[in-house]
Formats: structure tokens, sequence, C-alpha cells
């Protein structure tokens, strides 16, 4: 063996630092991503609920925040459900979140 050679010995704990290295970028990018989800879903719910609170307001034959509709006939025959697009985030849907940016970065 010449002084140049690499043991297997060495060979495996190069090896395991890269992937002791690879292993603690890819917990923090995955951190990063729960993260964004987790807003994500908090703005998609916080948007959800306003929209159920508009409609109600319209079933009831009201403007929003409890003013009067006297001129409007009621709109209650055109609204079925409450809106509630709430869904589970996967790479198949992410582009449909907000269309034209690129959604796939955020799991990536």
């Amino acid at each position: 063996m010449t002084k140049h050679s690499i043991t297997l010995e060495e060979q495996l704990k190069q090896r395991l630092a890269e992937l002791r290295t690879e292993f603690a970028s890819g917990q923090a990018t995955l951190s990063k991503i729960e993260n964004r989800q987790t807003n994500y879903r908090q703005a998609i719910l916080r948007i959800s609920g306003a929209i159920q609170v508009i409609e109600e307001e319209l079933i009831k034959g009201k403007k929003p925040f409890g003013a009067k509709n006297l001129d409007q006939p009621s709109v209650s025959n055109t609204i079925s459900e409450p809106y509630f697009p709430y869904q589970q985030v996967t790479t198949q849907n992410v582009d449909t979140l907000h269309p034209g940016i690129n959604n796939a970065s955020i799991l990536s």
C-alpha cells in the first residue's frame, strides 16, 4: 500500500461525513417547507372562513357587516353550500395554489 492510497475505513468515514452533511441540509430544507405549508394552510383557512361568513350573510339576504339589503332579491337559491377549498398540498396540485408562480419550489 502506498502512502497516497486511501484505506476502506477512511473512505467509509469520508462518505459518512458527506451523508451527515447532506442529511442535515435535507432536514433544514424540510423544516422550511413544513413552515411554508403551515403558513399556506393558515392563510387558506382564514380566506375560507371569510368566504363562509360573506356567503352566510348573502344567504340571510343581507349585505356583509349586517347592513340591510332591501333593494336586492335574496340570493339564497344561488349558494348551495359553504366554500371551503382546503386540501392537502401535494406535488400534483401545488401549481393550483397560486397560478403563475413557481409553486413547485415550495415542495422542492
